[in-house]
């Protein structure tokens, strides 16, 4: 269980800062 949520967590971060890089 709690390695969902890190995944979850860990696979958001990586989204939102490769599209922050993105748009930067």
């Amino acid at each position: 269980m709690e390695i969902n949520f890190v995944s979850k967590q860990y696979y958001s971060h990586t989204t939102v800062g490769r599209q922050q890089e993105s748009i930067e």
